[in-house]
């Protein structure tokens, strides 16, 4: 039996689907190769200090992208599949129902490419709720802003005006989601079970 079909909202028919176009998962090393496989990565336009997140590159077979659209709706109707929990947060957040089946559909596949490399069943409750508040207070903590590794939000730097906005809004965004992340940890946490 194919393992990606112990993951709800994926079928038999998807499962092959996902397996055949895969063909053999040791040639990659990473999650991120995997989906810019299939054409999920967004393509980045880099001029100077702009840097411009246009759609996905959809250099991928589209078949995969078609088949795991359908996934993701199915997925979305149940309220424990983290692929759900996903969705809903970035729509509370403003961001369009496209731009989120899009980042869905890549958490999907990042889904089956950790089953295929380790060949376990799927675990729904895999993303375990202390952990992650765990972590969340290790960073308060710290008092660590989360950012990639080249990016600086040094303000005393010779920067352009743009960079210097956009380095602020970084540090206020920060700032806000760590306000949020105490305030949640705070408050007890609702019963989501199926009725």
């Amino acid at each position: 039996m194919n393992k990606l079909s112990t993951i709800f909202g994926i079928g038999k028919y998807t499962a092959l689907v996902i397996t055949a176009f895969t063909n053999d998962i040791s040639n990659f090393d990473t999650v991120k190769e995997y989906t810019a496989f299939f054409g999920l990565e967004p393509r980045i336009n880099d001029s100077g200090d702009e840097s411009q997140r246009k759609r996905i590159s959809k250099k991928g077979n589209s078949i995969v992208r078609k088949v795991l659209y359908t996934c993701v709706l199915s997925c979305i109707k149940n309220t424990e599949h983290p692929v759900s929990k996903m969705y809903y947060r970035l729509k509370n957040r403003g961001i369009h129902h496209y731009v989120a089946m899009c980042a869905c559909m890549r958490k999907l596949l990042g889904i089956c490419f950790g089953i295929l490399k380790s060949g376990k069943d799927f675990d729904i409750n895999y993303e375990n709720k202390d952990k992650t508040i765990k972590q969340s207070e290790k960073s308060l903590n710290c008092g660590k802003i989360i950012r990639k590794k080249d990016e600086s939000l040094n303000l005393d730097a010779p920067i352009s005006k743009k960079e210097r906005n956009r380095r602020k809004k970084v540090v206020a965004m920060s700032q806000k989601s760590i306000k949020d992340l105490q305030t949640r940890s705070s408050l007890p946490e609702k019963d989501l079970s199926l009725k």
